[in-house]
């Protein structure tokens, strides 16, 4: 089944439906997706984030040291996504807390210390909070003891345009460790 538009000498077919397979297709007639869209979607109103399966996770692996910030490839993740689903496993050569920031333009972790009771507003900005996920390693310092290193599950990491992620670690200045993620889905 097709929907053609035809003007003069020049039909063409705007929305093609393939029988046997279910898929639609617009501006294309082979669509290989139950929606495949060959051109621009505008959408006006509000957006769903939809997720994108690996068939296959990936993972990724890097170690960090002295809360020098770093850019990280994200092999197989493609260059449009801006978001990724990801466990990540942290461990490190400490025995104390330190935090690890991974996301869009880390530069830094953002201190909260002396600002105990204060206004978030105050210290944060929405770059911020839309832009990185913070995670802690509690140490032996804190009574917890994590053994060998910590998991934190299904983790949505906002991620720049390049299939790159920015990490920065904040706690000892002797601190060096691992990241490993599984990185499971992605969205635009």
């Amino acid at each position: 089944m097709s929907i053609q538009m035809a003007e003069i000498d020049c039909p063409f077919q705007v929305i093609w439906a393939d029988r046997y397979t279910g898929n639609v297709g617009i501006g294309t007639t082979s669509p290989a997706a139950k929606l495949d869209i060959n051109g621009t979607v505008a959408v006006n109103g509000n957006k769903t984030i939809m997720w994108q399966d690996f068939a296959t996770p990936l993972t990724v692996e890097f170690s960090f040291s002295n809360s020098t910030p770093q850019n990280v490839a994200l092999t197989g993740v493609p260059a449009n996504a801006r978001y990724i689903l990801a466990n990540v496993f942290l461990t490190t050569n400490i025995s104390d807390h330190f935090n690890m920031l991974l996301g869009r333009s880390v530069t830094s972790t953002t201190s909260w210390v002396g600002t105990r009771g204060a206004r978030p507003s105050t210290s944060f900005n929405d770059n911020q909070a839309q832009h990185k996920v913070l995670l802690t390693y509690f140490g032996e310092t804190d009574n917890f003891s994590s053994y060998f290193g910590t998991w934190y599950s299904s983790q949505i990491i906002p991620i720049n345009a390049n299939s790159t992620l920015d990490a920065a670690s904040a706690g000892n200045s002797n601190s060096s460790g691992w990241v490993y993620m599984v990185i499971r889905a992605y969205s635009y």
